[in-house]
């Protein structure tokens, strides 16, 4: 699944290729993901990824208890981009991945990514949820605005676009030439410090 090679690619998709052949394959890896230990993130996600590429309808029920799981509250002492919680956004968001790809054939998947809309607090989800419905239902759009917060409603306006599009030239003679290294002086210091101890 997370080989980076052509090879690695290849096996992946004979195994899903097997997996499919398989009639008990999605259930079973739908009942381990339902009792997979909380904090191995990274094996949760894996289950929901190789599920959302079975594209198995057995795997909905998996996905939208997932995906409506309250998040954990944002700790004080977490920082940079690699906490519990961002750890848990991520599961649920594959989650969310997954009840779109059965929503392109599925309508009990289009009505599960309502309800996540409607009872997913978090508005990081709430918005992956949106960008799944519209991309396969993009006649929603009313119903989206209706049931949306006034805050989320822009979500209904985001489009995916190609990256090409996205391209920017850059003008080196237009970047700062500076290169004088900042001053390791304390009497040269004009932002605020913050008293940690005698050293700062």
């Amino acid at each position: 699944m997370n080989a980076a090679d052509a090879e690695g690619e290849l096996a992946y998709v004979r195994v899903l290729e097997l997996l499919r052949k398989t009639e008990e394959a999605a259930s079973t890896i739908a009942r381990v993901a339902s009792i997979a230990p909380a904090e191995d993130i990274s094996l949760r996600w894996s289950l929901l990824y190789l599920l959302a590429d079975l594209e198995e309808a057995r795997g909905l029920d998996v996905f939208l208890a997932t995906a409506l799981e309250a998040v954990p509250a944002r700790s004080r002492e977490s920082r940079g981009c690699e906490s519990a919680r961002d750890g848990e956004i991520l599961v649920r968001t594959m989650a969310i991945e997954g009840l779109g790809r059965l929503a392109s054939s599925d309508k009990h998947a289009l009505h599960a990514l309502f309800e996540v809309i409607e009872r997913q607090a978090e508005p990081a989800l709430r918005i992956e949820a949106v960008k799944a419905v519209l991309s396969v239902a993009p006649d929603q759009v009313d119903r989206l605005r209706e049931i949306l917060p006034e805050d989320l409603r822009f979500a209904v306006d985001i489009k995916k676009v190609r990256a090409e599009v996205l391209d920017v030239d850059f003008d080196s003679k237009a970047v700062d030439k500076v290169r004088r290294t900042p001053s390791l002086d304390k009497t040269a210091i004009t932002t605020p410090q913050s008293g940690c101890g005698p050293c700062c």
